[in-house]
């Protein structure tokens, strides 16, 4: 039996629609007003109002994804490790806003630092600066294209629980388990004996503020169609 599920409306989902479309409107009048007046002569600001289109595009949509959401993704059955299991995975929308800008942004970086080596010497330092906020975003791409940076996930399998998140990844035997409990509305612990296998991100690109300890697991389901206290009813008989 899975937990209950919990319809996505309210102030969870019309509050960020309404932000999303701020930023989207204010990134408009951006690109629409001074950056336009002056791609014309400037190349580097037509890059900036291209990135800055590109990025109220992708905000928009971000806002209709939510918007159309009806149901946040819930736990379901799926084969891992060969063996019948389970995965509860966050919504996806926020991920992937998240991942193409920063795809944008490197390309931005990468025209500018074009822009500046061939301005000349006086924008070469300006154009390395650039470069340095470039290789930085490309760096999160390549984490997140190596497994190393996810999406909050978490996987039942038959003997293993994986968990995934932008801190990296945790995984134990489901007999380490020793203890769920729900932390808020929002986040699941589990207490672990022995201590999680912890494959981290590399540190500058971690999004927590601090190293999880290694017997314990936080999953994070906010964006989830449960709450954490039926999460975690829900996980420990699974476990036994």
């Amino acid at each position: 039996m899975t937990p209950a599920a919990m319809p996505f409306r309210g102030r969870a989902k019309w509050g960020p629609v309404a932000f999303d479309l701020l930023l989207a409107a204010l990134g408009a009048l951006l690109a629409g007003g001074v950056l336009v007046e002056l791609a014309g002569e400037n190349a580097a600001m037509a890059a900036l109002a291209a990135y800055t289109v590109y990025a109220v595009v992708l905000t928009a949509a971000l806002a209709v994804g939510r918007a159309v959401t009806r149901q946040l993704p819930t736990v379901r059955q799926r084969r891992l490790d060969g063996r019948e299991g389970w995965l509860l995975r966050s919504w996806r929308g926020e991920w992937w806003h998240a991942n193409a800008l920063d795809a944008g942004i490197v390309v931005l970086a990468g025209w500018l630092v074009a822009l500046g080596l061939r301005a000349g010497d006086d924008w070469l330092v300006p154009s390395l600066l650039v470069a340095g906020v470039g290789a930085w975003f490309l760096v999160r791409i390549a984490l997140v294209l190596a497994g190393r940076r996810g999406n909050e996930t978490l996987r039942l399998s038959g003997e293993w629980v994986v968990h995934e998140s932008t801190w990296g990844t945790a995984s134990c035997s489901r007999s380490s388990i020793v203890r769920v409990r729900a932390l808020s509305g929002t986040r699941v612990l589990l207490v672990l004996d022995p201590p999680a296998e912890l494959r981290p991100c590399l540190r500058p690109w971690r999004r927590a503020r601090r190293r999880p300890a290694p017997d314990e697991i936080v999953v994070d389901v906010a964006m989830t169609g449960h709450d954490a206290q039926g999460v975690a009813e829900w996980i420990d008989p699974v476990l036994r």
